[in-house]
């Protein structure tokens, strides 16, 4: 915790909970490496960049239907958008039904 605080202190945006394959996309895209541990990190360590970070917070209803009743709950999600990235690199539409 201590160094995630310290990224936080320095402005260093950090995403947690990501999977292998999707890490490896936004790694390609701000044009940085993966690192496989913060051990690795020093002086030559280069950062990925983009021109505009932001993140949507949304929160919505589901219904949910079961033999003996119907329920609702709230489903939270998180949406990172990295804008300005190198379009040659590719880019990003994600799309997702209900959870």
């Amino acid at each position: 915790m201590k160094l995630l605080n310290l990224m936080r202190d320095k402005e260093i945006t950090v995403v947690c909970n990501l999977n292998e394959k999707k890490i490896r996309r936004l790694a390609r895209l701000t044009q940085t490496i993966v690192l496989p541990t913060i051990n690795v990190i020093d002086g030559t360590f280069s950062l990925g960049r983009c021109k505009l970070f932001r993140e949507d917070n949304l929160s919505r209803q589901l219904r949910e239907q079961n033999a003996f009743a119907e329920s609702t709950r709230t489903v939270e999600q998180t949406l990172l958008y990295f804008d300005g990235c190198n379009p040659v690199l590719g880019c990003t539409i994600c799309l997702s039904g209900p959870i």
